[in-house]
């Protein structure tokens, strides 16, 4: 019975694989404006050590916001913290209209590791309200630099971190804040 189940996971798995892979194929160049020929040539551009340098930035900025994510799931760890912010960014990016899928990746894998559900639902509401509020700042007009932009960024996450500590030691301001969302 095992090895049945085992079996039907497999090929749920490759059938999502494939509607993914499909959806991305069909999705991708009218979403950038351009065809598959012209996505290829622009990455054919890039050296090996650009397409190095953009995969440590963007696992970089990830792993930076990580110190907000464990401050709003208390007993959530670094590294699942990582875990949940590349599997949430993955599919979020994957797929048209993938924020709420990333939510449920996230979701799912937050109930595996026996947090409950009014916990995750606390965490999500607080990370996207201060994501949001964080591109707000950004967007007008701090004077970020190629210089200053590194330092600046681990700055505005540190204060993120403590404010979303905070809100989430809170229960009571956190649940009225689920509630007057309609989150349950």
């Amino acid at each position: 019975m095992a090895h049945h189940v085992e079996g039907r996971a497999a090929v749920k798995l490759l059938l999502s694989g494939a509607l993914a892979a499909g959806i991305l194929a069909a999705a991708l160049p009218r979403v950038a404006g351009a065809g598959w020929s012209d996505i290829g040539t622009a990455l054919g551009r890039l050296s090996l050590a650009q397409l190095l340098l953009l995969a440590a930035v963007w696992l970089a900025g990830l792993w930076v916001h990580t110190p907000a994510l464990t401050a709003a799931l208390p007993g959530l760890s670094h590294r699942r913290a990582l875990l949940l912010n590349l599997t949430g960014s993955f599919v979020s990016n994957l797929l048209p209209l993938g924020g709420a899928a990333g939510t449920v990746a996230n979701w799912r894998m937050a109930r595996s590791w026996g947090f409950a559900s009014p916990a995750f639902a606390r965490w999500a509401i607080l990370t996207n309200l201060f994501d949001t509020a964080l591109k707000l700042v950004l967007r007008k007009g701090l004077p970020v630099t190629p210089d200053t932009a590194p330092s600046l960024l681990v700055q505005l996450r540190s204060v993120q971190a403590r404010s979303i500590s905070s809100a989430a030691h809170r229960p009571n301001a956190a649940s009225s804040c689920m509630r007057n969302s309609g989150a349950r």
